[in-house]
C-alpha cells in the first residue's frame, strides 16, 4: 500500500511538514522538476521518490526506533543508505564464503546498528561487531576552533542523548559478536583484535576531524580492503574544513577521496 509523506513523518511533525512542503513547492517548483516535494529534513530537500516509501518493514522499524531512542530519527535517508550498504557488504562477503564485519566510530545511541539489524533480521550475520565511542561526549582537546564554536560545543564532556556503554550493551545484548569499547580514539584502538580488516562496513561519525583523521590512518595500518567506509558528516553544511581534511587524509592513505552524497555522507569503496 502506498504511503503519503505525512504517514512517513514522525508523529507531531505533520503540520510542520505540510507547511514546509507548501512553501517549498511555491518558491522552488522549477528546481524540483515541477514535481511535489517528497522529503524536507536533515538538510535535504528533494522531489525524488523515497526508496523506502512502500517498504512497510522499514517504516515500522523507523516508528519503533522513535520509541526506543531520545533522538527523533529524522535522518531516515542516511539510515536507509547505511542499511543498504551493510546488506551489500554482507552479500559480497557471503559470495566469498565468509561473513562481514561491522565497525563503528561514534556510536551515540546506536541508531545505525539498530535499524540495520532490525531490518535485516536473520540475514544480519556479522562475524564481528566493534563499536568505539568515548561515551563521555567530545574531547575538547580533539576539536578544532570551528568545531568548538559550533554544534560540537554542546557535546563536550556530555554523553550523546545520555547514552553509555551499559546502555549500548543492553540494547544489543542479543548480538553474540558485539564488542563495545569505551575511550578516546586513537588510544582505544589498541583493543581491536586482528591484523587486517576485510569485508567490513565501517561507519565514521565522531564530530571531530582530529579523531576521524586518526581513524583513517589506523584503517590504513590495518590494510583495510574489500570494504565500505561511510563518513556521516562529509558534506554537511558548514563542514568545509572537515570535508577538505577528510579528502586529504583519504588521498594520503587510500589514494582516493569519498563520493559526496546529498545526505551529507561520504562513501568510499576500498
Amino acid at each position: 500500500m502506498d504511503k503519503t509523506k505525512s504517514e512517513l513523518m514522525p508523529k507531531g511533525l505533520d503540520i510542520k511538514w505540510r507547511l514546509k512542503r507548501k512553501i517549498v513547492n511555491l518558491v522552488a517548483r522549477n528546481e524540483l522538476h515541477k514535481s511535489p516535494l517528497t522529503f524536507a529534513a536533515d538538510g535535504l530537500l528533494t522531489s525524488a521518490i523515497l526508496p523506502w516509501q512502500n517498504d512497510e518493514r522499514f517504516n515500522k522499524i523507523l516508528e519503533k526506533s522513535r520509541q526506543e531512542f531520545r533522538h527523533p530519527i529524522y535522518h531516515e535517508w542516511r539510515l536507509y543508505i547505511s542499511m543498504k550498504l551493510i546488506s551489500l557488504i554482507q552479500s559480497r562477503a557471503a559470495r566469498q564464503g565468509c561473513n562481514a564485519s561491522y565497525i563503528e566510530f561514534g556510536v551515540g545511541e546506536g541508531h545505525t546498528l539498530y535499524i540495520s539489524k532490525e531490518y535485516l533480521r536473520e540475514s544480519f550475520n556479522c562475524r564481528a561487531i566493534w563499536l568505539f565511542d568515548t561515551f563521555t561526549g567530545l574531547e575538547e582537546s580533539q576539536l578544532t576552533e570551528f568545531e568548538k564554536d559550533n554544534k560540537s560545543r554542546d557535546r563536550i564532556g556530555c554523553p550523546y542523548q545520555g547514552s553509555s556503554r551499559d546502555v549500548i550493551m543492553r540494547r544489543f545484548s542479543e548480538l553474540d559478536s558485539l564488542r563495545v569499547v569505551a575511550g578516546r580514539v586513537p588510544d582505544s584502538l589498541i583493543e581491536y583484535e586482528g591484523e587486517e580488516i576485510r569485508n567490513a562496513f565501517v561507519h565514521v561519525d565522531m564530530n571531530s576531524i582530529v579523531a576521524e583523521e586518526s581513524v583513517i590512518e589506523w584503517l590504513g595500518e590495518k590494510r583495510i580492503a574489500d570494504s565500505i567506509i561511510l563518513f556521516d558528516d562529509y558534506t554537511i553544511a558548514g563542514s568545509d574544513e572537515h570535508h577538505d581534511r577528510i579528502d586529504a587524509s583519504c588521498t594520503r592513505v587510500f589514494g582516493i577521496t569519498p563520493i559526496g552524497l546529498p545526505t551529507g555522507q561520504g562513501l568510499l569503496f576500498i
